[in-house]
C-alpha cells in the first residue's frame, strides 16, 4: 500500500471526510487544469459550501458560483468514495465551469 501526502481534508454538507491528494492535484488537476494552482482554498470552500450536489453514478459533482472578470462562473468539484473501505471520499478533479451540468440526481441543494 503506498502512501499518499493528503494537501486538502474538508467535510461536506453530508459530513462526509473529502481529501485531495499531492498527486492528484499535480497529476491530473494542475495538469489539466492549470488556472486552479491558486484555488487550492476554493476546492475546499465548493466541498465545504456547495449550491449544488448532483449524484451521477459513482460521483458527486460539487457546484459553486464565483463571479469573475468572464462573468458567473463555477467551480465544480468530482469526488469519489474511496475504495478502500475507509468510508472517506476523494477529490478527482476540479475546475471552472460557464456553468452547472445539469447531470444526475441533486442530492443537496443551498436554501
Amino acid at each position: 500500500m503506498r502512501h499518499e501526502t493528503i494537501i486538502g481534508t474538508w467535510f461536506d454538507p453530508f459530513g462526509r471526510n473529502v481529501t485531495l491528494t499531492m498527486q492528484q492535484w499535480v497529476e491530473h488537476i494542475l495538469k489539466f487544469h492549470p488556472v486552479m494552482a491558486v484555488r487550492l482554498e476554493d476546492v475546499g470552500k465548493t466541498v465545504e459550501k456547495p449550491e449544488f450536489i448532483f449524484n451521477d453514478g459513482d460521483e458527486d459533482l460539487y457546484y459553486r458560483k464565483i463571479v469573475s472578470e468572464h462573468g458567473i462562473r463555477y467551480y465544480k468539484i468530482v469526488i469519489r468514495k474511496n475504495k478502500d473501505g475507509s468510508g472517506n471520499y476523494r477529490v478527482v478533479t476540479s475546475f471552472r465551469a460557464r456553468k452547472m451540468q445539469d447531470k444526475g440526481v441533486v442530492i443537496w441543494q443551498k436554501e
